[in-house]
């Protein structure tokens, strides 16, 4: 066990400032399952959820430096959750789009062969 388990959100929020690798360690530990929890509900999709998992702390890490804390930690980062599903969920459904016009161009090509 860390003795970084002993710390605050707050706290480690301070460290992740400086870019302490050690807090930012202890962060993931802490709600890295109930984040994974949470996007599965949204994605459905094991491989989709490992990936957003992943973006959902990377991007945590890219703003460490600016990162300050309105409220709790924990509704920071379930609104970066959110936002990466909703983002996710429109880049999905302008693909879809694509693909269903160039089908349907496809399918108009095939007729006049």
């Amino acid at each position: 066990m860390s003795h970084f388990a002993k710390y605050t959100d707050e706290d480690l929020i301070k460290l992740l400032n400086d870019s302490n690798k050690d807090a930012f360690t202890e962060l993931y530990n802490r709600y890295h399952k109930l984040v994974y929890g949470y996007l599965f509900a949204q994605l459905e999709s094991p491989q989709h959820t490992q990936d957003m998992l992943h973006e959902v702390f990377m991007k945590i890490w890219e703003i460490r430096m600016r990162l300050e804390l309105k409220s709790s930690f924990t509704a920071y980062l379930f609104r970066i959750c959110h936002n990466k599903v909703v983002d996710f969920s429109r880049k999905r459904a302008t693909e879809r789009l694509f693909r269903e016009e160039l089908k349907n161009q496809y399918d108009e090509m095939d007729q006049y062969q």
